[in-house]
């Protein structure tokens, strides 16, 4: 397409934004979706890029930036549409929520850095973003959580169940090591508590109830894009067979 007809496309599509207030919105997703930054800077106006999708899908547009993984759009929604970073989906993810199950380290970071960001979120399970990274391979996205809110480690999802307890049962031996340590060397955390997980041996966690992870459906397979290569979280942790994102 040469660069005639592109901007001729602009200009037909800003005079359908002038007539349907709800256009500008539907053009900004096609978009987040297509990886177009620069087109959706020229398009954008003022639309509401908090709404959901729609009905059925209630992910904010921010949400389908993680998952497309473009760190660039994710940027700017964030300072150049005011996109709230703490708007959920409909089972209450907030996008660090999202940004943790994608995986992508670049754009946890974006996101934690954020001033807007509540790192104390919790979803419909309960769950902050450290409880799902607990779950997950990477190492180093938990530790980049750690440094903005270790005392997130004092919280517990739904069915009592610790980040460190989480990832003890999970099998992520590095990043139950890291939660141990900050437990022990965190001053921000009750001595007590601190203790007691310190003290978390083979036989108490073979003690705990199977938290509702490990099978059903604190990580949902919807959350993820199947067919991202970037997805850190283990399948023996996703509830359910992986399916379409809908993209």
């Amino acid at each position: 397409m040469s660069s005639f007809q592109s901007f001729a496309n602009i200009d037909i599509i800003e005079r359908m934004m002038s007539a349907d207030p709800d256009e500008e919105f539907h053009q900004i997703c096609m978009c987040i979706r297509q990886g177009d930054v620069g087109k959706a800077r020229r398009l954008y106006r003022c639309a509401n890029v908090n709404q959901p999708l729609s009905i059925w899908d209630r992910r904010p547009l921010l949400h389908l930036a993680i998952q497309q993984e473009n760190v660039d759009m994710v940027r700017f929604l964030l300072d150049e549409c005011d996109a709230n970073p703490n708007v959920t989906d409909d089972k209450g993810r907030t996008s660090l929520h999202m940004a943790v199950l994608q995986g992508n380290e670049e754009i946890i970071r974006v996101i934690v850095d954020h001033e807007r960001i509540d790192l104390k979120a919790v979803d419909m399970w309960g769950q902050t973003a450290l409880h799902l990274a607990s779950l997950c391979s990477s190492a180093s996205a938990a530790r980049l959580l750690l440094e903005h809110c270790v005392e997130c480690l004092q919280f517990r999802q739904r069915d009592g169940i610790t980040p460190l307890q989480a990832a003890t049962m999970a099998g992520n031996k590095q990043i139950a090591a890291l939660f141990s340590a900050a437990l022990d060397s965190s001053t921000e955390i009750n001595k007590s508590y601190r203790h007691a997980l310190s003290d978390l041996n083979d036989a108490h966690v073979a003690a705990l109830p199977t938290p509702p992870s490990l099978h059903s459906p604190y990580i949902a397979a919807d959350a993820i894009l199947s067919e991202s290569p970037k997805t850190e979280c283990s399948d023996d942790f996703i509830a359910g067979s992986k399916i379409e994102s809908g993209l």
